[in-house]
């Protein structure tokens, strides 16, 4: 294998998809959107398919390409191109003949896929039964293969956990490696982990196993992964990001907060809208550039610009969601203390959000992702809820009205024979 560290090269693999997805070129297309988006069983579409919903079933066929975004996919028909998804829960239980490229919260591959698996996600499961054509690669929280793996592993993971069969060789950056009994892999495992991985008697690899010191590891302090020092890491980060609004706009950071602390339901309606719609807004770009594209390889190439800011600003409201719900949580905590400077407030909300995300994310994984997720769905619709409130403001406040003014008239003259003082 090459020295590029192996979640360096799973980003390069899934840009380098991405940026061909963007500017390949695209045959007619069949849009569809609502709240919950099917495709039928015993329905064939021939062209390729775009689907944005609360929630989409794949259960007939699409001769072509098939791109979702959705808080809810599963895929149980056949798709002779490629699947690309970004979701909440995505499986895939049917036929893909192309590649699968899903950026999902869980992600679970039970069927047939003929190319790569390219992953972002928390969750991530080649089911018993399941087989990938090619390569799997990516940057996931937890990578569990009990399926059959033709080509190489190349991951980032947290947990990375084998107990099928891998035709080429694993490498992978990860916390841990577990290769069960069971399991068999074709060719080389190399690992940058702290930790040995936990090879069972049994295991049949085909090369030699690797392992190497993760990227860094100079840099690290003596206390290591002591899991204070993490919580206070995120807790200082958080009210250095927070407080430095503050500063900034204050009314930036109080009313959201304020806005989920009253209305919390109405904050995750909106949330929900809002995040599905970001990945919309980036869909919506990719094909532009596509069809653009068509044109002139300049006018698809203008659409990625705007692209890459809306993927920033996407990561910017990741990170500033959690400022709002710490800001809720400290109100709301204030609310039935005593009364608290908004300073010490958040101060409070933050070590309690941090607390609650350490605590949670120490018993799984998952449920620190899910809680993670929570936040930012959250944080997103009580900023919503914020701006349209001001707007509603600004509009039903009159301004007061404006009169011209004059200079005070002279006074009359005295009358004839008065005095004059």
């Amino acid at each position: 294998m090459s020295n590029i560290r192996p979640t360096a090269l799973a980003l390069l693999i899934a840009l380098l998809s991405l940026f061909a997805f963007a500017t390949g070129p695209v045959a007619a297309a069949d849009f569809r959107a609502g709240e919950r988006v099917t495709v039928a069983a015993g329905e064939t579409v021939a062209e390729d398919v775009y689907i944005t919903a609360g929630s989409s079933v794949i259960e007939g066929t699409i001769q072509g390409d098939l791109t979702v975004a959705a808080g809810t996919v599963d895929v149980r028909g056949t798709v002779t191109g490629s699947v690309n998804v970004a979701g909440g829960n995505v499986t895939v239980a049917g036929s893909v003949g192309g590649a699968v490229r899903v950026a999902g919260g869980n992600v679970t591959i039970s069927g047939q896929v003929g190319r790569d698996v390219v992953l972002a996600g928390g969750n991530v499961v080649i089911a018993p039964g399941a087989t990938v054509g090619a390569d799997v690669a990516g940057g996931v929280g937890r990578l569990e293969i009990e399926g059959n793996v033709s080509g190489d592993v190349l991951a980032g993971a947290g947990e990375l956990i084998v107990r099928g069969s891998v035709g080429g060789a694993i490498d992978a950056q990860t916390g841990q490696l577990r290769i069960e009994s069971q399991a068999s892999v074709g060719g080389n495992v190399r690992y940058a982990s702290d930790r040995e991985a936990q090879i069972a008697p049994g295991a049949q690899i085909g090369g030699t196993v690797e392992r190497t010191q993760p990227a860094f590891v100079g840099n690290r302090p003596l206390i290591g992964d002591n899991p204070l020092t993490g919580f206070l890491g995120s807790l200082l980060a958080l009210l250095l990001l927070g407080w430095g609004l503050m500063l900034l706009r204050p009314t930036a950071v109080v009313l959201p907060g304020a806005e989920l602390r009253t209305r919390p339901l109405m904050s995750l309606g909106a949330g929900l809208a809002m995040w599905a719609g970001q990945f919309l807004v980036l869909i919506l770009l990719i094909a532009l550039a596509a069809l653009m594209g068509q044109l002139a390889p300049s006018l698809g190439g203008a659409f990625l610009a705007p692209f890459f800011l809306v993927l920033l600003a996407i990561l910017a409201a990741l990170l500033l969601s959690q400022v709002w719900v710490a800001m809720a949580i400290g109100g709301w905590l204030g609310s039935r203390t005593s009364e608290l400077s908004q300073w010490l407030a958040y101060a409070i909300g933050a070590v309690v959000w941090v607390l609650l995300l350490a605590v949670l994310g120490f018993i799984s994984g998952a449920l620190g992702g899910l809680a993670f997720l929570a936040g930012w769905i959250l944080g997103l619709g009580a900023v919503t809820l914020y701006v349209i409130d001001a707007r509603r403001r600004d509009r039903l406040t009159p301004t007061a009205p404006t009169y011209p003014t004059y200079a005070a008239p002279p006074p009359p003259p005295p009358p004839a024979g008065a005095p004059i003082a």
